[in-house]
């Protein structure tokens, strides 16, 4: 039996005699405290080896698993940035670049006519953002991701690598996470 399994088990034995709500909360307390290390096992993920910053280091462009994939231009995105999305990785929650910063707010303002006050907000708009997906395409199997700039526009040329949300987490600060090496630290060459 898996261990996280086994922890559940464990867990749902002790609650005989809680009430209803109390199950709950402790049901939920275990789910998010699992489901983060279950997800990651769902997906098997490369040693991140490469480091391009002072920032946690990112599994090696050569590693990358080959159902992710980078293109500076796709026709499917009007000739924009892309990441591809296939097979088990195609249910990511969301996709970033970043910069040797982690910075995936960038710049602090004007991209797409959005002020320092919208940018820097708490939540803001992908819009504002170059670094962040402007649209989604869902095909069978996978999950095109629409930049709104070229790899090669100036723009980009601070990105080194993609965070992959793969699961998000409410109220949780430990969402499973890809940090992916971009081709020689690069927006402008493509990756698998």
């Amino acid at each position: 039996m898996d261990h996280g399994l086994l922890i559940v088990d464990c867990v749902v034995s002790k609650l005989r005699g809680l009430s209803m709500r109390s199950k709950i909360v402790a049901s939920l307390v275990v789910v998010a405290t699992l489901f983060p290390a279950l997800l990651a096992k769902a997906i098997e993920l490369p040693a991140a080896r490469c480091n391009e910053s002072v920032f946690k280091p990112c599994i090696c462009a050569r590693s990358v698993p080959t159902e992710v994939k980078y293109r500076p231009r796709l026709a499917e995105c009007g000739g924009k940035a892309a990441v591809i999305l296939e097979g088990e990785w195609a249910g990511a929650f969301s996709v970033v670049f970043r910069d040797r910063q982690n910075r995936d707010r960038y710049p602090s303002s004007g991209y797409n006519g959005c002020t320092a006050a919208e940018a820097g907000g708490v939540a803001p708009p992908n819009r504002c953002s170059a670094f962040k997906v402007q649209k989604r395409i869902r095909e069978a199997g996978r999950v095109i991701h629409c930049f709104g700039n070229k790899g090669t526009d100036t723009i980009l040329a601070k990105a080194s690598r993609l965070t992959v949300k793969l699961k998000d987490v409410p109220t949780s600060s430990m969402d499973p996470l890809a940090r992916i090496c971009l081709n020689g630290f690069s927006a402008r060459r493509p990756l698998n």
